[in-house]
């Protein structure tokens, strides 16, 4: 994996060097709000993201500005998860050309134009899972979704390319005018070692190529007098003296992706919108709605679910039908109400297997307001 980042600097090596260090979010002591104020734009609280990567492999390489090491989770000292090893140039003889280390870029630019990647990550595989990597593509070709980069405001583009089973794809993220988002779907064929068969297979587990927009809506949260807490009870970059004095929700209403309005999905001859994840930042799960919700919320370790039990998502989670509302009114003079139609029509009800009890507080103060907007009962 690469990317075009600048780079680590020595923060973030120590950083991946232990837990709860992240670089990513702001010190206990911040007296000011800005700190936090970015750390809340921000993936990563815990700070042990990293750490994933040793259920793919035993020895990550991490190339990264001046940086060139690599863990070893069968070190002699027991310590490999957390503390690296210089590479040494034999094991750099091991590594493929795209991952080495770059030179010093030439007077005329040439290298850096050659070697795009600031950081780059190799991941070789565990002995156990050499043999499942067409399994292991599959799952990596499910994971393109157009949806990924909904709210990831620094990433615009992922590319994914497998040689071994044929997957090639892209997914480009544009902002429009009027608070639209695009992202761009492309794939395309490469020289695939295995049986054709093989390759379309794993392309065809991945959305229609095309173009997805959301129109994206940003609802401000009071949040004086609640401290947001991470699952371990210690507070996160919401501290005392730097916490933020409000947050915000962001809905994103889908109003065009591929085959939409050439069929009706219902009866009345309204088309219904695929349903939608609830995000912090990523994807986290889908509950069911019609309509993507992103906030800052607290998460358990395995990002798959928003944290009950949490006065701070409690709070995110009461300020719905508000945000909801106000998205509904803004939206009424757009050129397409039928694709707000089939956001709210059906939405899910409390009874609904998808909603669970956390969400079902606010489906009847939903529909209560729904129904005192007067352009939606005609």
């Amino acid at each position: 994996m690469g990317n075009n980042e600048q780079g680590f600097t020595e923060a973030d090596v120590r950083a991946l060097c232990d837990v709860a260090r992240s670089t990513k979010i702001a010190s206990d002591d911040t007296t000011s709000g800005v700190l936090a104020k970015k750390a809340a734009a921000r993936i990563g609280c815990k700070g042990i993201g990293f750490k994933s990567v040793f259920a793919l492999s035993d020895t990550p390489h991490v190339v990264s500005s001046a940086f060139q090491l690599f863990f070893d989770a069968h070190h002699a000292s027991g310590l490999g998860l957390l503390v690296p090893l210089w590479m040494t140039p034999e094991r750099r003889g091991s590594m493929p050309d795209w991952a080495l280390p770059a030179a010093p870029p030439s007077s005329d630019d040439s290298n850096a134009k050659a070697n795009p990647w600031g950081t780059r990550l190799w991941l070789p595989l565990r002995a156990q899972h050499v043999g499942e990597w067409e399994r292991m593509a599959g799952r990596l070709a499910a994971t393109v979704k157009p949806h990924l980069l909904l709210f990831l405001n620094q990433l615009t583009t992922v590319s994914i390319r497998d040689t071994l089973t044929g997957l090639d794809a892209q997914l480009h993220r544009r902002q429009l005018a009027d608070g639209v988002v695009e992202v761009l779907i492309s794939r395309a064929g490469v020289d695939s070692e295995q049986p054709a068969s093989s390759a379309s297979a794993r392309l065809d587990t991945m959305p229609t190529p095309g173009s997805y927009r959301w129109m994206l809506h940003s609802h401000s949260v009071d949040a004086h007098g609640i401290v947001k807490q991470g699952t371990s009870g210690a507070a996160s970059s919401h501290t005392a003296g730097g916490a933020p004095t409000s947050t915000t929700l962001k809905l994103a209403m889908p109003i065009a992706w591929p085959g939409h309005g050439k069929r009706a999905d219902r009866r009345d001859g309204s088309s219904q919108a695929p349903q939608q994840y609830v995000y912090a930042f990523l994807p986290l799960c889908c509950y069911g709605l019609r309509f993507a919700l992103h906030a800052d919320w607290v998460v358990p370790s395995s990002r798959e679910a928003v944290s009950t039990g949490s006065p701070w998502n409690e709070l995110l989670r009461d300020a719905l039908p508000d945000a909801f509302t106000q998205m509904v009114l803004s939206t009424r003079d757009s050129q397409d109400l039928r694709s707000l139609w089939c956001v709210v029509h059906p939405f899910p009800h409390c009874g609904s297997r998808h909603l669970r009890d956390f969400w079902c507080p606010n489906v009847g103060r939903i529909w209560r307001r729904l129904h005192v907007v007067e352009f939606l009962l005609h």
